[in-house]
């Protein structure tokens, strides 16, 4: 709903002439809107999207980047001298 508002707000700034009550009032609502906004949009960065399922509305700001930094580093502190140890009881119990 705020979007929708905000929205006709700026077209209200547009359309008005350069000094008027109705611009003085378009500018007051444009701000007024805005602060909402960016609430909203403090709240989606930390969620990583939107809460709601399949939104279309609100564009996911998960950092794709830094998900696979951490996964690569998981795989990295394995243990991989117990995979090497179970192949080998695995070997030897084929003989």
């Amino acid at each position: 709903m705020t979007r929708q508002l905000l929205r006709r707000a700026r077209k209200r700034l547009k359309r008005s002439s350069l000094i008027s009550e109705g611009r003085i009032k378009a500018a007051k609502d444009v701000e007024r809107f805005n602060i909402p906004m960016k609430l909203m949009d403090e709240v989606l960065t930390l969620y990583g999207g939107c809460p709601l399922l399949n939104c279309t509305k609100h564009p996911n700001t998960k950092n794709y980047d830094t998900h696979s930094e951490v996964d690569a580093s998981s795989c990295t502190d394995m243990d991989t001298s117990s995979i090497v140890d179970d192949q080998e009881q695995a070997s030897r119990r084929r003989k």
